[in-house]
């Protein structure tokens, strides 16, 4: 009796913890463990060396204030789309706090299980030469339909994978990302490397960066030497 109780009790605990996160997200009000010290390193090395001349990032986050820094600077084309429309609003503020131009950020909200495709497609550059996808949130964080790998989304996606140079795919700890990462970085002619890092305490990300093979080669070399442990087996992640 005691046992079912508390199993009962864990359920509801369960079901309330995502309503409330639930409820977060829908006023954009829910807030993400950040990437890693050592992904940022990864990722400013990665710029460096590739020197992407366009950039489509799907799901705004602390990303978006990087690459919008980079793509200012650089003078080049920068989207990032945001399912919700009050976050939408808290990134821009965001980028016009840190002088950094809040018209790269889109909203873009679900149209069946991702974005709205023919408004993603219209925003895009092309060619695109950097792919940054960490959404759209939904049926993984159980937080609504988005579905990362829709099947009309994953075409589209395939179809800029030729153009793009450099590529990172987070969330890889979910199986269901993983063929999306490898068949866009194959489509590419990429070659990947994986971080594992801890968005916050007790919990597990892995993140793929993908780059030409002659990149990666300097893009490892990098990382060893700043003590940043990136792997081109996935299967060696969080192994160390």
């Amino acid at each position: 009796m005691r046992a079912a109780a508390a199993a009962a009790r864990q359920r509801l605990s369960k079901r309330v913890r995502r309503r409330y996160q639930a409820g977060r997200q829908s006023l954009g009000l829910q807030t993400w463990g950040t990437k890693s010290f050592e992904f940022w390193t990864l990722l400013s090395s990665a710029l460096w060396i590739v020197r992407p001349r366009s950039i489509l990032e799907l799901g705004s986050g602390r990303s978006t204030t990087y690459l919008g820094d980079y793509a200012q600077k650089e003078g080049i084309s920068f989207a990032s789309i945001e399912q919700n429309r009050r976050f939408a609003y808290r990134m821009r503020l965001s980028l016009r706090a840190g002088f950094v131009d809040p018209g790269y950020v889109h909203h873009v909200p679900i149209r069946g299980r991702w974005y709205d495709l023919g408004r993603v497609q219209s925003l895009a550059p092309r060619p695109c030469e950097l792919l940054f996808l960490d959404g759209p949130v939904g049926q993984q964080e159980s937080l609504g339909p988005g579905q990362r790998t829709d099947h009309a989304a994953v075409r589209w996606l395939h179809s800029l994978a030729a153009d793009v140079r450099l590529l990172v795919v987070d969330d890889l700890q979910r199986l269901a990302n993983v063929g999306l990462a490898d068949s866009l970085a194959a489509a590419g002619g990429l070659e990947p490397l994986y971080l594992d890092y801890r968005p916050r305490p007790g919990a597990r990300n892995v993140v793929m960066l993908a780059v030409a093979p002659a990149h990666a080669q300097i893009l490892h070399s990098v990382c060893s030497e700043a003590g940043v442990a990136v792997y081109r087996d996935p299967s060696l992640v969080g192994a160390s």
